[in-house]
């Protein structure tokens, strides 16, 4: 997946520059994917309200307010830091799955690229069967940063 070329052929487009320029604070902030068969996001910020661009057609959906908690702030995507490539990171997900968390099975994958606590992050979360999330946070360097394996609903 070559995420540069995305955000250059959104970045170049009509639809984006119109929408610009009534976003001049706006920042880039995250890549945005539900599995691997539905179309990419680009998410842009100003840190309080966020647009999603939707590509193959290019489409934009504002927010009037980010869905976050009030302690996290949104910080800008370096997209040249982006060294990990996308199969690799899904190796590693699904390596950790087999070796941890091997009785659980993924339906649905939610894959976010972003920058947590000033590092470029894939920010993963696997929806199981069992009604339960695995998160998992992977840097760069193709280090596991945490996971986490919490029931949706208490038994």
């Amino acid at each position: 997946m070559h995420f540069k070329l995305l955000i250059q052929e959104l970045e170049s487009s009509d639809e984006y520059k119109i929408w610009k320029e009534n976003h001049q604070n706006y920042f880039l902030a995250h890549i945005f994917n539900v599995d691997q068969g539905s179309s990419w996001q680009i998410g842009y910020s100003d840190g309080e309200k966020a647009s999603t661009f939707t590509l193959n057609p290019i489409s934009v959906e504002d927010s009037d307010e980010l869905n976050k908690r009030p302690d996290v702030k949104v910080l800008p995507f370096d997209i040249d830091k982006l060294t990990l490539t996308y199969e690799k990171a899904m190796e590693l997900f699904d390596g950790l799955l087999k070796e941890k968390y091997a009785q659980e099975q993924i339906f649905k994958k939610i894959i976010i690229i972003q920058n947590v606590d000033n590092k470029e992050v894939y920010n993963i979360t696997g929806l199981t069967h069992t009604f339960k999330t695995l998160n998992v946070k992977i840097d760069m360097q193709g280090n596991i940063l945490e996971d986490s394996l919490v029931a949706l609903m208490e038994q």
